[in-house]
């Protein structure tokens, strides 16, 4: 569309981000329950809705960030460790689902919080005691408080 000045009418062009532009890749729905779980997880990471096995990560918008998060991801869904070099080689969603099938298993575990209380504060380590204790000497060094 032009504006009466033969320019054009960028208000009246439509939304990018509500038409669907594909790569030319023709959709493939999830086969198996694998599949389907890594596209919830793609839909998640890229923020996107409609994921085939067939799409290609970094053609949806992922970068190595947004792979390090699938990372996370697969060893908190499927319970293996995947490397990231791999993720690089096979860039697409039906071929993360073979590396994951290859993949040894290591089992994820949370990092508990650590206790805390207004009044105490958090634990902390022999190292932190050591050096708190070297401060608290007469004349003690200033060599852990250096502000700039």
């Amino acid at each position: 569309p032009l504006t009466p000045n033969g320019k054009i009418d960028k208000k009246a062009l439509p939304d990018p981000r509500t038409m669907e532009l594909g790569d030319g890749t023709q959709y493939v729905a999830p086969r198996n329950e694998t599949e389907k779980q890594l596209a919830a997880i793609w839909q998640e990471v890229l923020g996107r809705e409609k994921i085939g096995i067939k799409d290609d990560f970094f053609e949806m918008g992922g970068h190595s960030l947004k792979m390090m998060r699938l990372v996370s991801a697969y060893h908190k869904g499927f319970d293996v460790r995947v490397d990231l070099s791999d993720l690089f080689t096979h860039t697409s969603l039906e071929s993360h689902a073979g590396l994951l099938a290859r993949a040894s298993r290591n089992e994820y575990f949370t990092i508990p919080s650590a206790p805390t209380s207004r009044d105490n504060g958090y634990p902390i380590s022999d190292a932190q005691r050591r050096i708190w204790v070297l401060s608290q000497f007469r004349g003690g060094s200033v060599t852990y408080n250096m502000p700039g």
